[in-house]
């Protein structure tokens, strides 16, 4: 519900222990670095190790079985000891080897295989040629001329030729829709002909070079051949897969000796941010004023550090920490999106959430829906043990699908079908009135963000803005009173003095003429708090559009199960697959437009960028958790 105030730490030591303290901050986690000068790549020997491990890791996973809710799916839990320490990874180092080595011989089998097919696909063309290379090669006084044409084209263009009277053998064969020519003529001939045929534009073929390679054997054979050489590529390639899954039970390792050498190499890379000289080195940083004093006594078991924390100087912005409770926390997720609010600013998560969580479940308002979302988050938080943004956006949906199941029973929805036990509301035969309530819930949230502004300008002690803002509450609040239900003298002269307040004030100018004139095209600016109201509408469209789309598919399921025999499984078929997909796109649809609705028409209220988020030194993973 806060923003956490971080204070500056300035740290001075001796070059020797600066991989100590190093070492050490990044186990805390309690310092956000600022870099002091320009970062200094690493050697590329680390850089290189570092991707093979990782190609390692990346191959020997693709060979491993997964299963949706099997132990495959959940995260390696690692030591920050460990991680702290290391040991000896001789063996590890052979295994990456290994494992690289067979990639190399696996992707060279396939790139054969690959090339044998192709050979495959290019002899079959030549079934119908049922004689080798050799065979014709034995032909020592004739030579033979392929062309793909008909024989009387062939025939009529030599009759009209100057080598009508060489005496040539003419046979057509034909394979599918393709004609072929065989022309057989004298070896002394083979020039003139083949020459004349290119003049007259013939199709002369090229036997393939396969014939060359395998001389003594006819097209079928070849092709044979290939059948038999790819089946020998096949077993070689399954005798490397079951050597590749032989290292299966050592991934863990791998990945340790990952994450080890990538947070060695980012210490290195943090080092290199430091300012130093030959004996000493200057860091600098934030630490949450909650932490300082951990901080502290951690730092002060150094002898060779000398450390100075101090409040931010006038215009020196530390970077921000998000504080919520345990039942909120997963709506930062939404925060975290639009960005890191100013540090003198508020955090918004307390704001946003009640809202948001309204709002997604109006906008899918299907009770069996939400039923389907918790349960099915609820799983996988509970088989697979997400951690990190995972968990939390795991924990989100499971908050959603509540929302969405109390909404779906207020307004009479289950997976399409009308219940109305509890039914407050009908959203199609009330749709005027669904989109009053989806107004009502649109100018409260804009109300909110205005108070959340108001105690923003208290807080900086700007009493000309606050004054402002109330004015702007007022009339907002004043004006629908008025002219909707209780047009009384006292709305209307409060309704004015607002009015007023804004025009003289809302512009802080010494001339009063220009100060009335920019009043004016502030007090203007009512049109866009209205807007913002009628941007909620949203809602009501989305949320008539899950019940529409469920009831079809209903009536599609209806009209499957009416058929003989299979109508039974085209039906369910048609209730899994067309209620799944409702609920994807409408949650993701839901959450965009809820998300929207936050970002535009709630934070322009109050929300001020321009902050950063408190990122402290740590260890970092990639392919495991490391445990809490």
């Amino acid at each position: 519900m806060a923003i956490l105030r971080a204070e500056k730490i300035i740290v001075a030591g001796l070059g020797k222990v600066k991989d100590e303290f190093l070492k050490r901050i990044q186990k805390e986690a309690l310092i956000h670095f600022e870099s002091l000068k320009e970062f200094q790549p690493q050697a590329e020997l680390k850089i290189k190790k570092l991707e093979e491990v990782e190609e390692a890791i990346r191959f020997l996973s693709s060979y491993e079985s997964k299963k949706v809710f099997g132990t495959s799916l959940e995260p390696i839990k690692l030591d920050r000891e460990a991680l702290e320490s290391g040991k000896d990874f001789n063996q590890e180092f052979r295994i990456v080897k290994e494992i690289l080595s067979l990639k190399e011989e696996v992707s060279k089998i396939e790139e054969e295989k690959k090339q044998k097919r192709k050979a495959l696909q290019e002899i079959k063309k030549w079934e119908f040629l049922d004689v080798s290379l050799k065979e014709l090669d034995c032909l020592k006084s004739f030579s033979l001329i392929l062309l793909s044409e008909e024989p009387a084209i062939i025939s009529g263009i030599i009759e009209k030729s100057p080598l009508k009277n060489k005496p040539y053998f003419l046979h057509a064969q034909s394979l599918g829709k393709r004609s072929f020519s065989f022309f057989i003529i004298a070896k002394e001939d083979f020039r003139e002909f083949s020459s004349y045929f290119r003049e007259a534009k013939l199709n002369l073929i090229s036997l393939p070079p396969l014939l060359t390679e395998y001389k003594n054997q006819t097209p079928k054979k070849i092709e044979e051949t290939l059948l038999r050489n790819i089946e020998v590529l096949n077993k070689e390639k399954e005798k490397k897969i079951k050597k590749i899954k032989s290292f299966l039970p050592y991934k863990g390792s791998l990945i340790f000796l990952y994450e080890y050498f990538f947070n060695s190499f980012l210490r290195e890379e943090k080092k290199s941010s430091f300012l130093e000289t030959e004996k000493v080195f200057l860091a600098e940083g934030w630490v949450l004023s909650k932490d300082k004093e951990k901080l502290s006594v951690i730092l002060e078991r150094f002898k060779d550090i000398f450390f100075v924390i101090r409040e931010p100087s006038k215009g020196e912005l530390f970077p921000v920490k998000l504080q919520n409770k345990k039942l909120i926390r997963p709506f930062e997720l939404i925060v975290n999106m639009y960005g890191a609010p100013h540090p003198l600013s508020l955090d918004p998560t307390f704001l946003l959430a009640p809202f948001l969580f309204m709002f997604v479940g109006i906008c899918i308002s299907d009770a069996g829906y939400g039923l389907v979302l918790a349960l099915f988050s609820l799983l996988l938080l509970k088989k697979i043990k997400p951690l990190g943004l995972l968990r939390t956006l795991l924990q989100l949906i499971f908050y959603l699908g509540l929302s969405t199941f109390l909404v779906g029973f207020l307004l009479g929805g289950v997976f399409g079908v009308s219940f109305k036990v509890f039914q407050v509301l009908d959203p199609l035969k009330d749709t005027f009135k669904f989109l009053l309530f989806c107004f009502f819930l649109g100018f409260i949230q804009v109300l909110v963000g205005m108070l959340a502004k108001v105690y923003l300008e208290i807080k900086r002690k700007n009493y000309r803005a606050l004054f402002v803002q109330l004015c702007w509450i007022l009339l907002l609040i004043d004006l629908p009173l008025y002219f909707i239900k209780y047009k009384i003298a006292p709305l209307k002269y409060l309704g004015i003095a607002s009015g007023l307040g804004i025009l003289l004030f809302a512009q802080p100018h010494k001339n009063i003429f220009v100060r009335v004139v920019k009043g004016l095209y502030e007090l203007y600016g009512i049109s866009k708090y209205f807007s913002d109201v009628l941007s909620y509408s949203r809602l009501v469209a989305l949320g008539l559009a899950t019940g529409v789309i469920a009831m079809v598919v209903n009536i599609l399921a209806g009209v499957a199960f009416k058929i003989p025999i299979l109508g039974v499984f085209l039906g369910l078929g048609v209730l899994v697959l067309g209620h799944s997909f409702n609920i994807f796109i409408n949650l993701l649809s839901g959450l965009i437009h809820s998300a929207r609705l936050q970002f535009v028409e709630f934070f322009s209220k109050f929300f001020e960028l321009g902050g950063r988020f408190f990122e402290p030194f740590s260890f970092k993973t990639k392919y495991a958790h490391l445990k809490e």
